[in-house]
């Protein structure tokens, strides 16, 4: 039987799996598969590149100076014929193998149709998956189209780009700058993100710094250190993070257990619950609800127009009032310095508590509402 030529030397299986599998177009098939393996020196501070579509990659960082990959192909054919000829089509490179930089690609060429078979019926369906095992320091760049990633206990920087996959990260110490489109992503014990995700399911939990660029993307938040994002049409579900900024629009935001919050956003809503120090807001044509404030926080600014805000503060809180917009309403205990009604403004200064309290609440809010609870 004619097999397909790879660059590596290695072990090469070509085997029929017993049980049929349905394939594309639930066409009765048949698994076929090649594995190839390879392991050479590698740097521990080496770079590696990793190019591949159809299939997923597994990256492990490991103690030892050496790099392993294991590649897969496999096949879902009518028979063994049809088969072959995809095999032949699909190669694994390797670039550079000095130990300081090395490169693994998939090439897919493309299809050849003979004339005498022209509508030929010839369903096939293939995946190229890659497991490596490298040096936990390395640096490592992937791309990786239709399959998923995952990195696992890595301490390099990593770059990636995914498209129609999911992203598997755990264990990663160092920079993680990805580029994530059209699926989903859990990353869990991370150091620093920077990310640009479009139309993402994502779920990050314990991370030291996050920068996102986001798009049309659910995201959901733990235990983050610091958080800076740009967003439009996306939805962040965030809890237990230290800082938390944001310059968005058309967004839905939920922050709670946080530090310090400040906002930029147009055409949302916004919901913080349990805010712990300061919380800057300005944002328009939006509602805006902050609720279980801490009664030692340090100041809360809001600013916008065409907004409705309202603030629930916790029991004991003491703090100074200085509001100026179109509807003020505040709570009987206040004590009034200062108010005035001049045309739709509403101007109201006062405090709650000790009058030398230090904590400050501002608001500058043009045709839109303020209630204070």
């Amino acid at each position: 039987m004619k097999r397909a030529v790879f660059e590596w030397a290695g072990l090469v299986l070509l085997c029929c799996l017993a049980a049929p599998a349905l394939a594309q177009n639930d066409c009765d098939c048949q698994a076929y598969s090649q594995l190839i393996k390879k392991e050479i020196s590698f740097r521990p501070d080496g770079l590696l590149r990793v190019s591949n579509k159809y299939g997923p990659v597994e990256l492990h960082g490991w103690d030892k100076s050496r790099l392993r990959v294991e590649a897969r192909v496999e096949v879902k054919a009518a028979s063994e014929a049809y088969a072959i000829p995809v095999f032949e089509r699909i190669q694994i490179h390797t670039e550079g193998t000095t130990g300081q930089a090395v490169v693994v690609r998939t090439e897919i060429k493309d299809k050849q149709q003979d004339w005498w078979r022209w509508g030929a019926v010839e369903l096939e369906d293939y995946t190229v998956s890659y497991v490596i095992h490298l040096p936990r320091a390395a640096s490592v760049r992937v791309s990786n189209k239709h399959g998923d990633v995952a990195l696992n206990e890595l301490e390099g920087q990593l770059t990636l780009f995914l498209m129609h996959g999911q992203l598997n990260a755990q264990g990663l110490s160092g920079l993680l700058v990805a580029d994530l489109s059209h699926g989903k992503a859990n990353i869990r014990d991370a150091g620093e993100l920077s990310l640009k995700v479009k139309d993402v399911k994502m779920h990050l939990n314990e991370a030291r710094r996050a920068n996102i660029d986001s798009r049309y993307s659910t995201l959901k938040l733990e235990e983050v250190g610091e958080v800076n994002a740009q967003s439009r049409y996306d939805t962040y579900r965030a809890s237990e993070v230290g800082f938390f900024r944001n310059e968005g629009k058309y967004d839905l935001l939920e922050i709670s257990e946080v530090g310090d919050v400040d906002i930029r956003s147009g055409l949302s809503e916004v919901f913080i619950r349990e805010p712990k120090s300061r919380v800057r807001l300005q944002v328009d044509s939006s509602e805006v609800l902050v609720e279980d404030i801490y009664q030692h926080f340090d100041f809360i600014d809001l600013s916008g127009e065409g907004s409705n805000f309202r603030l629930k503060m916790e029991e004991g809180a003491e703090y100074q009032l200085d509001a100026v917009g179109s509807q003020i309403n505040y709570p009987r205990a206040l004590q009034v310095r200062y108010e005035q009604v001049a045309g739709r403004q509403h101007e109201v200064k006062g405090y709650h508590g000790s009058k030398g309290g230090r904590a400050l609440i501002r608001a500058r809010i043009s045709n839109g509402s303020f209630q204070l609870d």
